[in-house]
């Protein structure tokens, strides 16, 4: 992850997603395949802030919103993603909603738990809605 992302997720707890988040997330809603889901987690994508998860580094995020009250629960994985970092390191990403169908979070797994390198261009995910 280069440097101005591990400074902002070290001082900001709520922050906005970066356009490469912005558009990771974007992207792999785009391939679900049921429109009305879709369009509302779209809805709900614009209106999110995220916070870092203490994951070594490798990207992982909640996602936010000042206006849900209360503790909110991992629900289900609704697509899966993988790419190859720049280092030529198999990641993994799991877009997955709370209990209440809300996006919840980005999981993202280095296989070698080194840091993220670079978010993915649209073509260099290899998709799979779960």
């Amino acid at each position: 992850m280069s440097d101005e992302l591990q400074r902002l997720d070290k001082e900001v707890a709520n922050r906005s997603a970066t356009a490469e988040q912005f558009d990771v997330v974007g992207h792999l809603l785009d391939s679900l395949t049921e429109a009305k889901l879709r369009s509302s987690l779209k809805d709900q994508l614009s209106q999110m802030d995220v916070q870092s998860m203490s994951d070594g580094n490798m990207g992982s995020f909640l996602f936010v919103n000042k206006s849900i009250r209360g503790e909110r629960k991992f629900g289900k994985a609704i697509v899966e993603a993988e790419f190859n970092d720049v280092d030529d390191v198999l990641v993994t990403l799991v877009l997955n909603l709370d209990t209440d169908g809300r996006l919840y979070e980005l999981d993202v797994w280095k296989t070698d738990f080194s840091d993220l390198k670079k978010w993915p261009s649209k073509k260099e995910l290899r998709v799979t809605v779960t």
